[in-house]
């Protein structure tokens, strides 16, 4: 016979049984069992309670971190434990290679610093991604995402990446391309492969 083990987390050790089954339905409901249950037996491991967990009354933040520690606790128990991830910064040539996806652990209060004006946020797709060719007449005409952001209006540019040759070399022109409607992508032609992608945008 087929012994199937799931394991259930919640956000934070807790004695509310509604929130525990709850878990447990969502993660039962998106399992597939071809040959039906014949029995199922659950077990909990106890943890020691926090002073914070003691307490009758508890000033609330605006930011309610147990709330959406249960949340994606429910999101774990639907879809698994690696549809909850987290990017961490590590080293790599490339931009892509910058960053890899991790599992999200406990959530804490953010905590951001002051700034004089709103700085520009680089967001970097997880792989690049085919644009179409540029056109000879571009960048009048030349539509990167669909005609619903426009043309290129002006691509401020070129910024040469190139190294990798200890394994795949890599030839890359970055550039900033300003649409119409206001967008900024950050995109780049690839030499080798003589082809454009979409590395990010700026937001």
């Amino acid at each position: 016979k087929d012994v199937r083990t799931e394991i259930i987390r919640p956000a934070e050790p807790t004695l509310d049984g509604v929130q525990v089954l709850g878990l447990l339905r969502l993660r039962l409901e998106g399992a597939e069992l071809p040959e039906g249950v014949r029995w199922l037996e659950a077990e909990a491991r106890g943890a020691p309670a926090t002073t914070e967990q003691l307490r009758l009354w508890a000033a609330k933040p605006r930011c309610d971190v147990r709330a959406a520690g249960r949340a994606l606790a429910r999101v774990r128990a639907a879809f698994g434990d690696d549809a909850v991830v987290t990017a961490r910064l590590r080293d790599g040539h490339l931009p892509e290679a910058r960053f890899a996806w991790e599992p999200l652990g406990r959530l804490s209060l953010p905590s951001p610093r002051p700034a004089g004006t709103r700085p520009l946020v680089r967001r970097i797709v997880d792989r690049p991604a085919p644009l179409p060719p540029r056109p000879p007449n571009e960048p009048d005409g030349w539509l990167l995402r669909g005609v619903e952001h426009g043309s290129v209006s002006r691509l401020v540019g070129p910024y040469l990446l190139s190294g990798g040759w200890w394994r795949l070399e890599v030839s890359r022109d970055y550039y900033f391309a300003e649409m119409r409607g206001g967008e900024i992508f950050w995109i780049y032609y690839d030499r080798r492969r003589r082809r454009w992608f979409l590395q990010g945008e700026v937001a």
